[in-house]
């Protein structure tokens, strides 16, 4: 075996030549893989670490007791800035027969903190129903972060199985308004007469004492028959 590596010296060394570029082409290949792997875990988890401190602002439309409200709630962890809506159809309500278009839509909110929300008053009771006898809207808002990434949220509301919640067993605040205003005028027009009785202090001393004194024979009476 010595004579044969002897004798064949050059093909030895260039077969350890050859496993040993081999080798390091393998060794070359692994790191490269290893770095890929390494950059690609890295960026990944650079972007979750974005997306967890990221703004995230959502377009919702709930109601409170018998009241409907529009709100953009910003439910990320860092401010969203330029925040857009956009409505189809668009919510209005009525007041004092005029439209109201929600302020909400149109112009953009500059800044909106992280956990704050934005909200308006749509409807009471069953106005939104009449004026919206099929509740779906859909859309979209759009807001940047910090460094202006763009984002947006396609979103689809669906009130068909709720607005009957906006009515059910409540009183409607606009006729309790409008009830509590005719009142109001009936007090101070010169139809209105309070019934308040004037008497002098001797009447109503006589009046209270008289009372009292019947009140006395009641519980006298009373304690009569209970020691019979």
């Amino acid at each position: 075996m010595i004579k044969w590596l002897n004798d064949n010296q050059g093909f030895v060394l260039g077969l350890l030549t050859f496993v040993y570029v081999m080798a390091t082409i393998v060794l070359v290949i692994v790191g490269l893989i290893q770095a890929t792997l390494t950059r690609k875990s890295l960026k990944s988890a650079a972007q979750s670490e974005k997306r967890r401190y990221r703004p995230h602002v959502l377009f919702d439309l709930y109601a409170e007791s018998i009241t409907l409200f529009a709100s953009l709630r910003n439910t990320g962890a860092t401010p969203a800035f330029n925040v857009r809506l956009s409505l189809s159809p668009e919510i209005y309500c009525v007041v004092r027969g005029q439209k109201r278009l929600c302020p909400l839509i149109g112009p953009s909110i500059t800044f909106l903190a992280p956990t704050r929300e934005v909200r308006d008053a749509c409807a009471f009771g069953g106005e939104f129903a009449k004026h919206f006898p099929e509740p779906i809207f859909s859309g979209s808002v759009s807001y940047e972060d910090a460094e202006g990434t763009p984002y947006v949220a396609k979103f689809t509301i669906d009130l068909r199985a709720q607005r009957e919640l906006l009515y059910i067993g409540k009183t409607d605040p606009g006729k309790e308004l409008e009830n509590i205003a005719s009142a109001l005028k009936d007090l101070t027009s010169s139809r209105f007469r309070p019934l308040i009785r004037i008497i002098t202090e001797d009447q109503y001393r006589k009046e209270q004492e008289e009372i009292i004194a019947e009140a006395e024979k009641k519980i006298a009476e009373h304690k009569n028959i209970a020691q019979q």
